[in-house]
């Protein structure tokens, strides 16, 4: 959950269908991937990993891009080429006992090979309903090995209506493409899959004050800001202990099983929770139990857990759950929100932000 430099985890859950024995053995892949429709377009991000029962490689990964009625929209190609493509942050190795190793795509039997799907963004007009995988493995042998699998797409649905968590102009500074440290992370589950980062700006897009050097939390628009209710709900976790961290530093209280340092978890559906984090120490409003509405108040801006500077951390998860690895993430569909574009804004409705875009609060 670190905001620039962290490095973090990934998707893999239940195996699907197989086409042969082999994928039946060792292809792990999600049962479904999310297509996310958002202002810059789509997302499909999903990752898989599976066990080679040879030592050998990975030579090529194929997704084909299909319709509701097979129909081929698109096929993309990662070819795992060292140095010539960047395969670090779309393979690793884990050897049984090890962590993961980055930039390898050689694996031993009974490595785990991981795969990120890096072909995040899809055209928005492309109705994406399923994506079969195909993954050629040569062995040392010489022997060629093929997986494939096809993973159904669907879109979440939330019934509750979200905003976004804070007032005046913010920017989403750090999504869930490769690129963020919210999706890399190499476990088949992470509450942060979908998460986002949201820091306060002015109207030049400085993210510190006139004057300010950075050095000090201060210095930051977001630090002290107001952290409302994205949606309507009742609170039922708040943890309220951590003192903020200084600047591009380390927090000295910092707690693995809480990253996110001072949070507030709020429930809106049976099986849809709201996760706000990096929250200053006393300046919550609310307390657990309490029914909360959209817009409301709910703590201020901090700098607390594993983070470099002040910001918002938002996440959505099925169950009660706060722990990282224990349950997976979910999209982020806003109701409503707008885009700062030049000197234009734009409304959106029913969609995701995009990254690197400037988002008008709720008030």
């Amino acid at each position: 959950m670190r905001l620039f430099f962290v490095l973090v985890l990934c998707c893999l859950s239940a195996l699907e269908a197989a086409k042969d024995d082999i994928s039946i053995k060792t292809g792990y892949f999600p049962q479904s991937v999310y297509l996310e429709a958002t202002s810059g377009g789509g997302f499909l991000n999903f990752d898989c990993m599976f066990k080679p029962i040879k030592a050998g490689k990975v030579f090529i990964v194929l997704f084909h891009y299909l319709d509701r009625e097979g129909n081929v929209l698109l096929i993309r190609r990662l070819a795992p080429n060292p140095p010539f493509e960047n395969v670090g942050i779309h393979l690793a190795v884990f050897t049984p006992g090890k962590g993961p190793v980055l930039h390898q795509n050689s694996f031993q039997a009974g490595d785990s090979v991981f795969i990120a799907h890096p072909f995040e963004q899809v055209p928005a007009h492309f109705l994406v309903k399923r994506v079969k995988c195909q993954i050629i493995l040569v062995n040392e042998d010489q022997s060629y090995e093929e997986l494939e699998i096809q993973v159904p797409v669907s879109k979440h649905r939330p019934k509750s209506a979200f905003y976004p968590p804070f007032d005046e102009t913010w920017i989403h500074l750090q999504g869930h493409d490769l690129r963020a440290h919210h999706r890399q992370i190499y476990y088949h589950r992470n509450s942060n899959y979908f998460a986002i980062d949201f820091l306060k700006i002015d109207s030049s897009g400085e993210l510190v004050r006139p004057g300010r050097d950075g050095t000090k939390l201060s210095d930051f628009y977001s630090y002290g800001a107001k952290v409302l209710s994205p949606g309507d709900g009742v609170v039922v976790q708040i943890l309220d202990r951590f003192e903020d961290a200084p600047i591009g530093g380390r927090a000295k209280d910092l707690d693995p099983n809480f990253p996110g340092g001072n949070h507030i978890l709020i429930q809106h559906e049976p099986n849809l929770f709201s996760y706000l984090a990096h929250l200053q120490k006393g300046s919550f409003l609310v307390q657990v139990g309490d029914k909360v509405k959209t817009a409301q108040e709910l703590a201020l801006c901090g700098n607390s857990g594993n983070s470099d500077a002040p910001h918002i951390h938002f996440h959505q998860v099925p169950e009660a759950k706060t722990n990282l690895l224990t349950v997976h993430g979910l999209p982020i569909i806003f109701r409503k929100f707008q885009t700062r574009v030049g000197d234009r804004n734009m409304v959106h409705q029913k969609l995701g932000s995009f990254p690197g875009e400037v988002i008008l609060g709720q008030k």
